[in-house]
Order: structure tokens, then C-alpha cells, then sequence
């Protein structure tokens, strides 16, 4: 599931226009999703940002430790991960 889950994350990104690299990692029992900017010397603007939230947000994926994704807080503007525990 949580493959499936990569994969549309990936398209809705690229359908929002925004460049980015989505994968699925594994690390210590927990599965992330992690975004990030496509080169070196680039980042995410705010608009952005908000979107890749957004979308992780409706996807009902969280920060590390189960936080909950506040939209409008920046945060690291060339990655993004996000837990998918509930994926297992």
C-alpha cells in the first residue's frame, strides 16, 4: 500500500507543476515519504510548500512522531518527510 501511496503522492505532485523527487523510505521500522527539491542549489518556494503539505495533509500522512502538518508553517524548503506509519 504504501508504494501506491508514493506513486500517487508523485503524480499529484507533478499534476500541481512542481518539480520534486518523492520516494519511499524504511528506517528503523518506520516508512517516511520524502520529497525533495530535483537539484542542488534549488528549493521549494512557499507556494510550494503549502501544496506538498497540502497534499501530504489530505493524504493523512504526519510529521516525524505523528505530528500534525500545520500548511502554512515553512520549514526546510529543499526536503520534505513525512511518516507513513499508518500505511502498514
Amino acid at each position: 500500500m504504501i508504494n501506491e501511496l508514493t506513486k500517487h503522492i508523485r503524480r499529484r505532485i507533478k499534476a500541481s507543476g512542481i518539480r520534486a523527487l518523492c520516494r519511499h523510505t524504511k528506517t528503523c521500522g518506520s516508512e517516511f515519504i520524502r520529497i525533495d527539491v530535483p537539484s542542488c542549489g534549488t528549493s521549494f518556494t512557499e507556494s510550494e510548500q503549502r501544496e506538498i503539505k497540502l497534499i501530504a495533509k489530505v493524504n493523512k500522512l504526519t510529521l516525524a512522531k505523528g505530528m500534525e502538518i500545520d500548511i502554512e508553517q515553512m520549514t526546510n524548503p529543499k526536503q520534505f518527510v513525512f511518516l507513513a506509519d499508518f500505511a502498514l
